[in-house]
C-alpha cells in the first residue's frame, strides 16, 4: 500500500465537497470565524481588501493565522467536519488505508502480518556454459 497524496480538487471531484460551498476556520486568539469559498480548481477564494483572492489549503490558513498551520485539520466544510475526516472518508470509501508519515518514512496505522516470503532477498547467480546462459537464485 502506498502513501496517497489527497488534494482539494481530489475531494470536489469525488463529491465530497462541493464547489462554491464554504469552508470555515476559527481564530485561536479571539474564536472569530473566518470563511472562503471552494472554486472548481481546488483553490479557496477569501475576500481581502474588497476583492476576492484564490488560495491554496494552506495559503488560506496562513493568510488567516499568520503563521503556518496544518489546514487539513483547522478547515472545516459546511457541516462543521474538519477537511481531515473529510480526506479519510475519502479514503476509506475507495479501500485506502490512510497512511501517516513520519520523518519522511510512511507508516501503516495498523500492524498487519507480513509475508516473509516477500521479505526474503532474491539472489541470483548467472551460470554461462558458452551456448547459454542460465540464472540460479540462490
Amino acid at each position: 500500500m502506498t502513501y496517497s497524496n489527497v488534494l482539494l480538487i481530489d475531494l470536489i471531484h469525488a463529491g465530497e465537497l462541493r464547489v462554491g460551498s464554504y469552508v470555515s476556520c476559527t481564530l485561536p486568539h479571539n474564536g472569530a470565524r473566518c470563511q472562503g469559498v471552494l472554486q472548481s480548481n481546488g483553490k479557496i477564494a477569501f475576500r481581502i481588501g474588497g476583492r476576492s483572492t484564490p488560495f491554496s489549503l494552506n495559503g488560506f490558513v496562513r493568510t488567516i493565522f499568520g503563521y503556518n498551520s496544518n489546514g487539513w485539520q483547522t478547515v472545516r466544510d459546511e457541516h462543521g467536519t474538519t477537511l481531515d475526516q473529510v480526506r479519510k472518508r475519502y479514503l476509506r470509501a475507495r479501500g485506502i488505508e490512510p497512511m501517516r508519515r513520519r520523518n519522511r518514512n510512511v507508516h501503516r496505522t495498523r500492524h498487519e502480518p507480513t509475508d516473509t516470503f516477500d521479505q526474503m532477498r532474491m539472489v541470483g547467480v548467472v551460470v554461462s556454459d558458452g551456448n547459454q546462459e542460465r540464472v540460479i537464485r540462490t
